[in-house]
């Protein structure tokens, strides 16, 4: 390659990941300016003086957003854990055994992944009204499981068909039923699977909106971007300081699980794209 290919890759990589760093930059400088920072004109980008008003300011303003966190926290840990144990279980069958309709299961398995979600937000909807599920925690897991499991089943059996059949058949012979092998050796040999799964399903719930505000009308049961979104545009209670801390602070339990599990993320992917 060329310099000037080079120059140019370089050129274009660097515009396009600040393209994608700036908005986070700009939330937040303007979280750690003053009211007056933020509506000075002509508009600077580097606050005149850094301060943590903003920050101190969430709760008193909006106490209750200690609880959409909670809300938040809870619902994505139940179905991160249970996405994560389902497509475990389901990826091993899929990749090991060959039943009747296997091969139509899994087609029909690609092909729920490409279906966007607003189409089944009416069918859940009136089901979940129907089994009187609408504001409560677990009609909002469920719909989160059944969504995020096509993905995760997807990675999982594409990381199983990594492993060379001849593990398993040497556990069988050291006496393992089916499921101390998948659980005592196969679970352990997938973790960067395990890993990916975890952190687009993780990342996958905690920023969801639509399902949340459609399925969800008490506040109390509000998650993070449903309480953001609802405090802001109807109780107009916070400047865009507090609403850039807010937004910050929602973004780091997904920083969190992602430093926790990025050891494993790229090759878990990888392998669950090009084998699955």
């Amino acid at each position: 390659m060329t310099f000037i290919k080079k120059s140019v890759l370089y050129f274009i990589t660097i515009f396009v990941g600040f393209a994608f760093v700036f908005p986070f930059i700009w939330v937040l400088l303007t979280s750690l300016k003053t009211d007056d920072d933020i509506y000075q004109q002509p508009i600077k980008i580097l606050p005149e003086q850094f301060t943590l008003e903003q920050y101190t300011s969430i709760f008193t303003k909006s106490p209750e957003l200690l609880t959409f966190f909670w809300n938040s926290t809870l619902i994505t840990i139940i179905s991160v854990a249970l996405v994560t144990i389902f497509s475990g279980m389901a990826g091993y069958v899929i990749a090991r055994y060959k039943f009747v309709g296997s091969k139509s299961f899994f087609f029909l398995l690609l092909l729920v992944m490409f279906v966007p979600w607003v189409i089944f937000l009416i069918p859940i909807y009136i089901l979940e009204d129907t089994l009187n599920l609408v504001n409560t925690r677990v009609g909002l897991i469920l719909p989160y499981i059944a969504l995020n499991l096509p993905l995760g089943i997807f990675i999982m059996r594409g990381n199983f068909n990594l492993i060379p059949k001849e593990i398993e058949d040497a556990a069988l012979v050291d006496g393992c039923n089916v499921f101390q092998m998948w659980y005592k050796i196969m679970l352990p040999m997938v973790r960067p699977g395990l890993a990916t799964v975890i952190i687009l399903t993780g990342i996958s719930v905690w920023e969801e909106f639509m399902y949340a505000r459609s399925l969800i009308t008490s506040q109390e049961a509000w998650t993070v971007p449903v309480g953001i979104t609802m405090l802001q545009q109807e109780a107009q209670a916070w400047a865009f300081g507090t609403l850039s801390a807010a937004i910050l602070l929602s973004l780091i339990p997904l920083l969190i699980l992602f430093l926790a599990f990025q050891k494993y993320f790229i090759k878990g992917i990888t392998d669950g794209s090009v084998k699955g």
